[in-house]
């Protein structure tokens, strides 16, 4: 009646290893890092979640009845096999949306940290859309910050002390400050900046905090 055997049961649980290899690359990475994006891996788990889905239409058109046949969609075996053909989709669907979600924090994170520009290693591994996504994110983000007139991503932890001295690691440009003056960062040169003029230059490797 139904494909209902070991066989058939063996390659439903086959189904989701493509989605689940996703979410362990993600796991094999860092935290703080982005891995390259799988998009050969995403289109091959959206296949899978149409195949499924044509499986599900598939079950219920024979099974519906028609032309004076009894309608079996209802039986307990007919259900049993439905209900594990969803159960994958969703899943499959599950585990995409994990993967997709947690690439995008981790990006969100990085642009807390660095900046409105992310390193050109980070660029190289993202997908247009997140590249979309994520320029979106900065407008909003720039637009909240141009209408209170704060930058929120500065001072992520609250300062031991207002004013530092840092060491130039790398050449980071002319620096406008709070009080209205530009500082030329070169590399090795040291000033004493406040700390949240070059917050972001601190955390991107650029300036070293003297102690």
């Amino acid at each position: 009646l139904l494909p209902l055997n070991f066989s058939y049961y063996i390659r439903i649980t086959m189904f989701g290893e493509k989605a689940l290899e996703l979410l362990r690359e993600l796991k094999r990475s860092a935290d703080f890092l982005v891995p390259f994006y799988s998009e050969d891996r995403v289109r091959q788990v959206v296949e899978e979640i149409l195949e499924l889905y044509q499986e599900v239409q598939n079950t219920i058109q024979e099974f519906s009845g028609g032309d004076g046949e009894e309608n079996k969609v209802g039986r307990p075996e007919v259900m049993s096999s439905i209900s594990i053909q969803y159960a994958a989709i969703q899943r499959d669907i599950r585990c995409c949306l994990a993967y997709l979600n947690e690439r995008f924090n981790r990006l969100k994170v990085m642009r807390w940290e660095l900046g409105g520009v992310l390193p050109e290693e980070v660029q190289e591994n993202i997908s247009e859309q997140e590249r979309t996504t994520l320029r979106n994110y900065n407008k909003l983000l720039g637009s909240y910050m141009d209408q209170m007139d704060i930058d929120v991503t500065r001072n992520l932890t609250p300062p031991k002390e207002l004013d530092v001295n840092v060491r130039v690691l790398e050449d980071a440009g002319e620096v406008d400050t709070d009080d209205g003056e530009s500082v030329m960062l070169t590399k090795g040169s040291e000033h004493l900046v406040r700390r949240a003029d070059v917050e972001q230059l601190i955390r991107r490797g650029l300036v070293q905090v003297l102690q």
